[in-house]
Order: C-alpha cells, then sequence, then structure tokens
C-alpha cells in the first residue's frame, strides 16, 4: 500500500519520504522501489517508470531485478488511486510492524545475552524495558502546520479555558503559589534545595493537596521507604507531632487522631513506589500503567540523583544526570503528565553570603536547569540565621518558569509542614 501510494501522488510519497527509511521494507523489491522514488524526489526530477527503472539499475545492491518487471510495477502503481487518509494508516502500520520486529529481535539478543552471562539480565531487562515504552510511544513524524490551520484550535482551548471547561493546568494547592505558576501536562518542575530546607516535606505536602483537587499522585521516593513517607503524611492529616508517632509517645486521643486520619487519607488517590533501585524506564512504566487507569496524574520523584544511569559505573557523573533529566523530560512527554523531580543543589550555596539558591546552583549537576520547564527553590531564613525575623517561615522560589513570570511565595513552615500565612501556628 504504502508504494502504491508512492507512485499515485506526490503528496503521498512526501508523506511516506518524512518518516519512513528503506531499511522500513522487508521485501527487497519494494525497498529498491522505495529507494527508486527516494533519489527521484531528492533530485526533484518525476516518478515516471522509465526514471525508476534507470535508478534501480544503477543502484549496486538492487540493479538485479529486470527491467521490465520494474517498469510493470511502476506502471501499476501509478494507476492505483490511494487517499491521504489511507496512505497515512498505512505508514503507521509499516512503523508499527518495524518496532514490532526490532523489538522480537531484541528480545532473542535479550535471552542470548542472559543464558551466556546471568549477571547480564539487568542490563537486558532494562534494555528490553525502553524497547517496550517505544512500542507504545505515538508513532509517525509531525508535519508542518500552517498557522492558519492550527490557530482555531488554540483560540477554542483558550475559551475553554476563559469558561472554565478546561483546566489550565493541576493547582499545588497553595492559593499564593498556583497565582504564579500551575503543574501543566507534559511540563517538568524542578524542586531543589539544600539538605535540611524541607524538600522531601514540602513535596509531600504537594502530594496531598494535589490529590485533594482530584488527580492521582505517584511518588516514586529512592530515600526514605513507604512507612517513613505514610508516617509524615499521618503525621501531616492528623496534626501529631512526627516525632511522638516514630517513637510512640502517644496518648488514646493522638490514636484515635491517626486513625480519623487514616480514613481521610485513604480516600485520597496517593500511590508510593519506594524502589531505591530503580531507573527512569521502569518508572516510566509503572506510571505509564497508573495513567491508563487515571484521568489526572502528577509524578514526583524524589530524587533526581539518585536515579540509576543505563550506563553503570559511569565516571562521569554529570554526564549520567543529563541522560536521567533528558529521560525524565521524555517521560513527561510519552505520559502527557507533570512532573516534580526533586534535585540536590551544589555546596557553593554554602560559600555565599546570601545563601538564597539560584539557577547557577544547579548547573554542575548536568542540564537539570537546562531540561526543566520549572524551577523552584526553597529557602528557610532561620536555617542559617537562627534569629531571623523570618522564623517559622519557608520562601518558595520560582525561579525559572518557561511559560509563566518567576517570583516567590511566603509559606508558614511548622512540624515539617507547609502551610499558607493565613494558617496559624496555632491552627496547625
Amino acid at each position: 500500500m504504502v508504494i502504491k501510494g508512492c507512485f499515485s501522488g506526490e503528496d503521498n510519497a512526501i508523506e511516506a519520504l518524512a518518516v519512513l527509511e528503506d531499511y522500513h521494507f522487508v521485501n527487497e523489491f519494494y525497498r529498491a522501489l522505495y529507494i527508486g522514488v527516494a533519489e527521484l524526489m531528492a533530485a526533484g526530477r518525476k516518478l515516471t517508470p522509465a526514471a525508476i527503472t534507470e535508478r534501480i539499475a544503477a543502484h549496486p545492491t538492487y540493479c538485479k531485478f529486470e527491467n521490465q518487471k520494474i517498469r510493470e510495477a511502476v506502471v501499476e502503481y501509478m494507476g492505483a488511486f490511494v487517499g491521504s487518509w489511507e496512505m497515512q494508516k498505512a505508514v503507521e502500520r509499516m512503523l508499527a510492524k518495524r518496532a514490532h520486529r526490532d523489538f522480537l529481535y531484541n528480545y532473542s539478543i535479550a535471552v542470548n545475552s542472559i543464558e551466556n552471562d546471568p549477571e547480564e539480565a539487568d542490563a537486558a531487562i532494562e534494555m528490553l524495558q525502553a524497547k517496550l515504552l517505544e512500542l507504545q510511544m505515538p508513532k509517525g513524524a509531525k508535519k508542518l502546520v500552517h498557522i492558519k490551520e492550527a490557530l482555531p484550535e488554540v483560540i477554542h482551548e483558550i475559551d475553554a479555558t476563559r469558561k472554565g471547561e478546561i483546566e489550565p493546568g493541576i493547582p499545588t494547592g497553595y492559593k499564593e503559589l498556583d497565582d504564579l505558576i500551575l503543574l501543566c501536562p507534559s511540563e517538568v518542575t524542578v524542586l531543589a534545595a539544600r539538605p535540611a530546607m524541607g524538600k522531601t516535606a514540602f513535596a509531600l505536602c504537594l502530594a496531598k493537596r494535589i490529590a485533594v483537587t482530584g488527580s492521582d499522585v505517584c511518588i516514586f521516593s529512592l530515600e526514605m521507604n513507604k512507612k517513613s513517607l505514610l508516617k509524615r503524611f499521618l503525621s501531616m492529616q492528623s496534626g501529631v507531632n512526627g516525632v511522638d508517632i516514630r517513637t510512640g509517645r502517644l496518648n488514646q486521643y493522638d490514636m484515635e487522631k491517626l486513625r480519623q486520619a487514616e480514613t481521610e487519607l485513604n480516600q485520597l488517590g496517593i500511590h508510593i513506589d519506594d524502589t531505591s533501585y530503580t531507573t527512569i524506564a521502569e518508572i516510566q512504566n509503572k506510571a505509564r500503567k497508573l495513567k491508563m487507569k487515571s484521568k489526572k496524574l502528577t509524578i514526583i520523584i524524589d530524587y533526581i540523583q539518585l536515579i540509576q544511569a543505563k550506563k553503570k559505573n559511569s565516571e562521569n557523573r554529570v554526564q549520567d544526570v543529563s541522560e536521567i533529566t533528558r529521560g525524565i523530560k521524555i517521560m513527561a512527554g510519552v505520559i502527557d503528565a507533570p512532573v516534580i523531580a526533586l534535585s540536590q543543589l551544589s555546596r557553593a550555596v554554602e560559600a555565599r553570603q546570601n545563601k538564597r539558591p539560584m539557577l547557577s546552583d544547579l548547573r554542575e549537576s548536568g542540564s537539570i536547569e537546562q531540561d526543566a520547564d520549572n524551577v523552584m527553590f526553597i529557602y528557610r531564613d532561620e536555617y542559617y540565621n537562627p534569629e531571623s525575623e523570618k522564623r517559622g517561615e519557608a520562601e518558595i522560589i520560582v525561579a525559572k518558569q518557561r511559560n509563566g513570570l518567576v517570583g516567590s511565595v511566603d509559606l508558614l513552615y511548622h512540624n515539617t509542614q507547609f502551610l499558607p500565612k493565613e494558617y496559624s501556628r496555632e491552627a496547625s
């Protein structure tokens, strides 16, 4: 069908050439014809039986085909009619078939690799997971589009957003922060801070508040185990001190509050994976399965530097982190969900008089700043200045926003919780 389409109209040939290579064709004769089409189109020549025959006859590999056979095939195909929609579907089918063949080929390689060296099992399985994800990704190339074709859809989306029919993004649950930034599908928001600033605590606060809005939240915790995270959630929801929960210094009233918190948390769509040794391919697999069951999904990763790169024992950690952050960005697009990825900051912060984080503090960690759509920092002045006027407060700094403004929002920080400023400490 693809070859017939190429000869039935120039637009169809362009459709195929934008996506397909000669190796997509298993049949050698069809591959030869396609090479002839590609070469003639590149030279700006018309697709005629004589021209195609001439091109194939000059090819070192495919000159074996008889000229008469080539001419007869071209004449037959030029007489066929293949519509643009049929051509598009034929190209998509060919891409899918090639992808499946490649997967089966890689599967056989992986099996042989494991049989010959069982220690290579993890690498082989990771490779197969990556190939499986490729199969699930949308096929085909995006076309050039004139703005008059694209603008009506954008105007409709803007109007629907104005009317409240479409949500512009997933709210963070903090009103002042929502006025500055929203979590949009396919975007990566990096949340970074120095140790003890409360990265995980703020991420969990975001998770709970996002879940309250009706979005499922998937937390990949590479540092803390599931039980530790759940104890934090219970403390957050019940108001019972986290230290008392860990040490068991609780009275009956505390236990009643914890059981009530359990009931409330059970209603939220929060999912936790505490696999400490994981890769982007594994994270994407799990998140994609959840997205298939969920209308809205937010992914939280704690944290970037603990994710395993494809090439183990790499001497260049900056290169590893660059590979990981690029993988996170691709994952956000494939799953079409916002991703909040926690990150460490360089020690350069500690050497400055003003210890508020800056984007340059991320640059030593590969391409984090480049791949992130948004970057948020956490800064608590009382950590460095015990007598600070901002004791009990945390500054959330939006240092980068690809599609919006930068700025900062002050929140209350109490008992590892981040609360809107309208809350008093007594209410917490």
